[in-house]
């Protein structure tokens, strides 16, 4: 252990792999750098079918995510639309998707929908200070984890 300066070698990574309380699997692995394989890559395998969510850059919020699904005996999986309630009136921007100003354009239209008040009962939209705690505590949870080589239950992702 040093208190100076330490030359980084190799780009950052974080792996995590733990039990739901539902009893499934859960593995993460997020990784710095570049991947001339997979920019990013997030499956859903259940019981009644698979979900993935793809995107061509490893910066998935700064472009077009693409969403496939496969359920009982389909033999792959397809390309599902993404529904019209989510494209929040910007259906000018639906050619433009893979562009980060997509991205922005959403976050402006979801402000100007929690100013006017035009968000569904209930829906605030965005993670707030909330989700900024609950986070925080679950990295706490998984860095003592670490630390101890306890088993951690970890609290759940909602608000």
């Amino acid at each position: 252990m040093t208190s100076g300066a330490v030359a980084e070698s190799t780009e950052d990574q974080i792996a995590v792999t733990g039990l739901l309380e539902s009893g499934a699997v859960a593995t993460m692995h997020f990784r710095g750098g570049t991947s001339r394989a997979t920019g990013f890559h997030w499956e859903i395998n259940g019981t009644r079918g698979d979900l993935v969510v793809k995107a061509d850059h490893d910066l998935w919020w700064m472009g077009r995510l693409r969403l496939y699904g496969a359920r009982g005996d389909d033999g792959g999986s397809l390309e599902l639309p993404v529904p019209a309630r989510y494209q929040r009136s910007l259906t000018h921007w639906i050619e433009r998707a893979a562009e980060p100003a997509h991205n922005v354009a959403h976050e402006y239209a979801l402000l100007r929908e929690q100013i006017t008040g035009s968000l569904a009962p209930g829906e605030d939209g965005v993670p707030d200070f909330r989700h900024a705690v609950r986070r925080h505590r679950m990295l706490e949870q998984i860095r003592e984890a670490a630390r101890t080589g306890r088993r951690t239950t970890l609290a759940p992702w909602g608000p």
